[in-house]
């Protein structure tokens, strides 16, 4: 690798893997395939991903190349943190994937949303906001008596979207007040 690329470690210039423990330094330093690492609560996982993450930048892997998921903000942007004091170059930090499944994910829709048939700034609603439109939804075919639980209509539109049935498909249970009521409010819910 040339050391004038900008992708080269801190002074020294080799990774010290010294303050690592022997299954710590085998997991940075594992070089065939993939590696799950699993290991308890403050047992180094992120000292070694981050480790692990500049050890493959050092043999010469582009930054872009890398990917780090974890499960919440805080740790994506520590372990960012953590990799740009390994490595000199703060392009390199920046041009690598770590984030969160759920911001990964995300970033994944915006950037093929025309393909998706997405529109240009669709939003993506939390748990909360799909309540509100439920209620909102509701309100609008006058049901405002609170004999619904909204809830319990989002849990069946959530059913049917992941078993791929559109609004249009609903076929409600005739004898159920809650599949008669979703069955109404799928399509203006979908719409919103």
């Amino acid at each position: 690798m040339d050391p004038g690329d900008g992708f080269g470690l801190a002074s020294p210039a080799v990774l010290d893997l010294s303050t690592l423990n022997s299954p710590q330094r085998e997991a940075v330093t594992h070089d065939s395939g993939p590696l799950l690492v699993l290991a308890g609560a403050g047992s180094g996982k992120t000292r070694v991903i981050t480790y692990r993450i500049a050890h493959l930048i050092e043999r010469g892997m582009e930054p872009r190349h890398i990917a780090a998921m974890t499960f919440t903000n805080k740790a994506a942007a520590e372990m960012r943190e953590r990799v740009s004091g390994l490595v000199r170059s703060a392009s390199a930090a920046e041009d690598l994937t770590i984030s969160t499944f759920h911001s990964l994910g995300l970033s994944v829709l915006k950037r093929e949303r025309s393909s998706l048939g997405f529109p240009r700034g669709f939003v993506i609603y939390d748990a909360a906001d799909q309540l509100g439109v439920i209620r909102e939804v509701l309100r609008s075919i006058h049901v405002t008596d609170r004999r619904f639980d909204v809830k319990a209509i989002q849990t069946r539109i959530s059913m049917a979207k992941n078993a791929f049935v559109t609004a249009d498909a609903y076929q409600p249970n005739e004898e159920d007040e809650y599949d008669l009521i979703t069955a109404e409010v799928y399509p203006r819910y979908q719409a919103a």
